[in-house]
């Protein structure tokens, strides 16, 4: 037995995903799943639930959530997060991941440079220009280490894989590397061929209701996001409770904001003047974002506000490995993972409550609950309360 794992959004499942699953060169696959919100600070269109799925219908074998505090971090929390819970199932033997350098030399020697103190030293330094981070570390490494190494780290999947690989040698983990190169792969990321396109394209022809989604997606995971879209359980939007998100932040202060990820250097203060008069989600984005701060970022801490999700969480490591879903490959997984893993395994919601006199597991419940109580607002037809604590395993 050979097992994979992948970390995903999955939102949605296209045939980029498919075959990447394919190319894992793995008897067994595990995917770490963001569950229904995103990195970029938005809910995913369609439920976890129906994602795990879609997933294990399409060459997945084990599915397992990665908590919202880290689905919806920068790359380096959302990187951390995943590996954390691959390394913790202590029988994944690759991470496979698509990136648009598949040279895993390179990409590890990216990975050392972005970490190194001259890189950090210069890059905080250049910060002090007003730049965003991703700017300022760009220009650092171009300074030190010429164009090369910077160009790489230009491409936001490349990006992540470097994340992925500073963190399994912070963990000090025994898990393999094996970068796959995205199939849809090219200049742009909307760049798009005859049965390959970016999940940007196919969100927006999702939205526009455009039936040529289909020819970028698996039969079966297209039938599955059809029934969602009939049933008015998809496509989710921030946008279906904006009013709702705006009157949370304005019940907030300046120091309500700086409990949030990611706010310092006073951008809790330009935040709480924006909230005040904006009366869009667009016109809230445009009045905080700058040069120095990106519109995905103020996304993340707009949702992370209206979540109720603040930094203290970070202090904390995931306590424990939710299962969304599995099928028979699955079960012999989670039969060495349940003898191996370095975390309880959660196979139900009975599994996690019984975790609960721990303040660090209760903690996490109560946010994933909240969230789902929350993203329910953000269907076509609005749902109700309480589906984390009910919500179906999905076995195949």
């Amino acid at each position: 037995m050979k097992i994979s794992a992948i970390i995903c959004e999955y939102n949605p499942f296209h045939n980029g995903h498919r075959y990447l699953i394919k190319h894992t060169h793995a008897t067994h696959t595990v995917a770490i799943m963001s569950g229904n919100f995103t990195q970029r600070g938005l809910p995913s269109v369609i439920s976890k639930t129906v994602k795990a799925e879609i997933a294990l219908q399409n060459g997945c074998d084990l599915v397992i959530e990665l908590p919202t505090p880290y689905a919806i971090a920068s790359a380096e929390g959302f990187a951390f997060g995943s590996t954390f819970l691959a390394d913790a199932l202590n029988c994944v033997d690759i991470l496979n991941f698509g990136c648009e350098n598949d040279n895993l030399a390179r990409l590890q020697k990216a990975a050392h440079i972005s970490n190194s103190p001259e890189v950090l030293a210069l890059t905080k330094e250049n910060l002090k220009s007003g730049i965003s981070f991703a700017k300022a570390r760009h220009n650092a490494i171009v300074s030190l280490f010429g164009m090369g190494v910077a160009t790489l780290l230009a491409s936001p999947n490349n990006i992540l894989a470097t994340e992925y690989i500073k963190s399994l040698n912070t963990l000090g983990s025994s898990i393999n590397l094996m970068p796959i190169l995205r199939k849809e792969c090219g200049p742009s990321s909307r760049v798009t061929t005859k049965s390959f396109a970016p999940s940007t394209v196919l969100r927006e022809m999702l939205f526009e209701t455009d039936e040529s989604i289909k020819n970028f997606m698996p039969q079966s995971a297209y039938k599955i996001l059809k029934r969602e879209v009939e049933h008015g359980r998809a496509p989710a939007s921030l946008l279906n409770c904006e009013r709702a998100v705006l009157a949370k932040l304005r019940c907030m202060q300046p120091d309500d904001f700086l409990q949030i990820q990611d706010v310092c250097e006073g951008l809790e203060n330009k935040i709480y003047e924006s909230v005040k008069s904006a009366t869009s989600l667009a016109e809230l984005y445009s009045g905080i974002k700058s040069k120095r701060y990106t519109q995905l970022r103020i996304q993340r801490i707009v949702l992370s506000a209206f979540c109720g999700i603040d930094k203290e969480i970070f202090e904390f490591k995931p306590p424990y490995i939710k299962v969304l879903g599995f099928n028979e490959r699955g079960k012999e997984i989670l039969k060495i993972a349940k003898k191996r893993a370095k975390l309880p395994i959660a196979t139900k919601v009975s599994d996690i409550k019984k975790l609960c006199d721990n303040p660090v597991a209760a903690k996490f419940f109560k946010i994933e609950s909240q969230a789902f109580d929350l993203y329910n607002l953000m269907l076509p037809r609005v749902a109700a309360c309480g589906f984390e604590a009910k919500n179906r395993i999905i076995k195949l």
